[in-house]
């Protein structure tokens, strides 16, 4: 890399003082870039990858940058490094993409959920009701368009919010939005013909990109309940029309009564639906003469869009019968990623995958279907990865065929053990499933346990952790307190031990069994596809379980990881961020 390229990422770092490991990642992104890679960037929490990944993007001379973000938290981290820059006189204009919703000025918007907004919204602009569906010309757009800022000046010049930060995506170098406005075909393609810009020229971000196989299906997922159902049935009898659709959704509501469902879901067979939901086209004829009618919105959109998204679906969906609360819901899931993936990645010039806890490379390409030739990998180790003591304990596994009551006390007696330690002050045990940890818990001799249940709070759990000297907490993997929350005091981990109570393998869920099936007949290998579909995920949560423990460079942390499975192949996982594993023996 030329000294031209080092001063403009330096420059672009809006800090007096560059991080360690700072440089070198906005180099690879700015060379991934240049060589039309797709990037997996494996930086650990603290080293500011943010900043570094934008600093890269923006020196690579890109065009357009797209930064995909979940969570709020998430959104505001690129957006503060574009205050800082704007600060020190470098503008970078940006638009914030989130739902419609959220930039609507319309009262009437507020309670709605968001398929009867996007109807809502449809009808106003159709009849002129809404005040600021007026036509407008460029107006003087701010540097950083955000639903806050498009409020306020949408409300000035009268004009739709939505409408002004879509037009500002013309003259936006950096674009942060949700999933779906990549994930979704048909808000992929309104994006990039409103950015301008070829996707063969984007470079593409994908922020804590460890989850993006669930990322994916979430933005592709879609669902109809039984109450939906209801509801529709008595707006056509109210109206006196569609009563052979009306008969229709009366028998497939019977059908869910009949299968019922459960909370991780009951599978049901495509075809078996396909003759059980009315055609989209019969639905979507009746919701247009209902409306036409009664002139409100009908419960009948909801059910064209899952009958829309049925007859589309190949057998590479799933689709599950779910209870929650008394209610069931049919819901439709994209179970291969994969499908969905490589009509992105592969079409813009470069990508960037960021996470402290991202998967191997082999992962990608087998399961998002990531060009392998294009894949390259960038790993700084764990910040303060000599600060972390990590032993795999022989002898002991929590695999299903063995979970029962030996077992439960084995595993309470290791807790046990390890929390007697001179050493253990505060222990956080993570388990691989709250099934797992209630059977283990009745025989847990430690006082005082901290439990997390079904309805703690994250405010409670800390609040509790603060009050003792000496405490042992009991939480799931894959749950709220396990990854996420800070268990910290002045910057300061409150943990001193980690016990990984059991690998956390996913459960066998209907997703996960499909997603199996789907691999396996695609690399012909039932190992490789149980080690991606199972394996793999259970390591990273081990990697997001030890981040528990390390939040600072003044942290020191044990790790106990209770189950012979990490063994091999798990410490040549562990060894990408750094940590070096014993291996040995508890007394059991």
């Amino acid at each position: 890399m030329s000294e031209e390229l080092r001063a403009q990422v330096e420059a672009l770092i809006p800090y007096k003082t560059v991080r360690k490991g700072q440089l070198e990642l906005a180099l690879e992104v700015a060379k991934a870039y240049a060589e039309k890679a797709i990037l997996l960037a494996r930086y650990p929490t603290g080293i500011g990858k943010t900043a570094a990944v934008l600093a890269g993007a923006l020196a690579s001379g890109a065009p357009k940058v797209v930064y995909l973000a979940r969570s709020k938290s998430q959104f505001q981290a690129p957006l503060r490094e574009v205050k800082r820059l704007l600060e020190r006189g470098i503008s970078v204009p940006t638009v914030v993409l989130v739902n419609k919703k959220n930039y609507c000025l319309l009262r009437g918007a507020l309670p709605l959920d968001y398929e009867e907004f996007l109807h809502f919204c449809r009808v106003k602009r159709f009849t002129g009701a809404c005040p600021y569906s007026s036509e407008f010309e460029d107006a003087e757009i701010p540097v950083l368009v955000t639903p806050k800022s498009a409020r306020s000046l949408g409300a000035k010049l009268g004009v739709c919010p939505f409408e002004l930060a879509w037009k500002a995506l013309r003259k936006a170098r950096l674009v942060v939005a949700s999933y779906p406005y990549v994930f979704r075909e048909d808000l992929r393609r309104l994006l990039v013909e409103s950015l301008g810009t070829p996707m063969d020229v984007l470079m593409l971000v994908v922020d804590e990109a460890h989850n993006l196989p669930d990322h994916i299906a979430e933005s592709t997922a879609i669902a109809v309940s039984d109450a939906t159902l209801r509801r529709a049935i008595s707006e056509l009898r109210a109206a006196g029309i569609g009563q052979e659709l009306a008969s229709s959704l009366s028998n497939l509501l019977g059908y869910m009564k009949r299968i019922k469902g459960a909370e991780e879901g009951v599978r049901i067979p495509l075809d078996e639906l396909t003759y059980l939901v009315p055609p989209a086209d019969e639905v979507k004829r009746v919701a247009l003469a209902l409306e036409k009618l009664t002139g409100m919105y009908s419960s009948l959109w909801q059910l064209y869009a899952f009958a829309e998204a049925l007859r589309r679906a190949s057998h590479e969906y799933l689709v599950t019968a779910v209870s929650s609360d008394g209610s069931v819901s049919l819901k439709l899931v994209l179970i291969n990623p994969g499908k969905v993936s490589r009509e992105v990645f592969p079409k813009v010039r470069s990508a960037v995958l960021m996470s402290s806890t991202l998967m191997p490379a082999e992962y990608y390409v087998a399961v998002l279907g990531f060009p392998g030739e294009r894949v390259r990998e960038v790993s700084y180790p764990f910040v303060w990865s000599e600060n972390v003591d990590v032993v795999i304990v022989k002898g002991i596994s929590s695999r299903y065929v063995e979970r029962g009551e030996e077992l439960y006390r084995r595993y309470a007696s290791a807790i046990d053990y390890i929390f007697e330690l001179p050493s253990t002050r505060r222990a956080l045990a993570i388990f691989p499933s709250y099934s797992f940890m209630m059977g283990v818990y009745p025989y847990i001799r430690s006082k005082p346990v901290i439990i997390e249940r079904r309805d703690s709070t994250i405010g409670s759990m800390l609040g509790k952790v603060l009050e003792l000297e000496k405490a042992l907490l009991l939480v799931v993997a894959r749950g709220k307190f396990a990854e996420g929350v800070e268990f910290t005091v002045l910057g300061k981990s409150l943990i001193d031990t980690i016990v990984i109570a059991g690998l956390p393998v996913p459960e066998p869920s209907v997703e996960n069994e499909k997603l199996y099936e789907l691999l396996q007949e695609r690399l012909g290998d039932r190992d490789l596809a149980w080690k991606y579909v199972y394996l793999y995920p259970a390591f990273m949560q081990v990697v997001q379980g030890i981040g528990r423990g390390v939040r600072s460079e003044k942290d020191k942390v044990k790790v106990f990881i209770l189950d012979e499975r990490m063994i091999g192949e798990g410490e040549k996982y562990l060894s990408m961020y750094g940590l070096v594993p014993r291996v040995g023996k508890l007394p059991l």
